[in-house]
């Protein structure tokens, strides 16, 4: 036997979908950013080998790639695959 009271299975199950709704009301998407990140952005016309070792050495992963005739960014990434994190 439980010290718990019962609850409702339908009380319990609108009060965790209101967990998220009052949550998300009461904070900012910046509030889960962390306070130190790194953003790499690569113009098209870097060599590939450049923007590779400018991953690793930054630790990132992937980064977007920006056409700066377009002024925009193209949907591709590069991936530095088999580095050690």
């Amino acid at each position: 036997m439980s010290d718990q009271p019962d609850l409702d299975d339908a009380a319990s199950n609108e009060s965790e979908r209101d967990i998220y709704m009052r949550f998300m009301k009461c904070h900012k998407c910046y509030d889960i950013i962390p306070t130190s990140s790194k953003l790499v952005v690569f113009d098209t016309t870097l060599q590939v080998k450049k923007a590779f070792f400018a991953l690793v050495a930054n630790g990132v992963r992937a980064a977007p790639l920006w056409e700066s005739k377009k002024q925009s960014f193209v949907g591709a990434d590069l991936r530095a695959r088999g580095t050690q994190d």
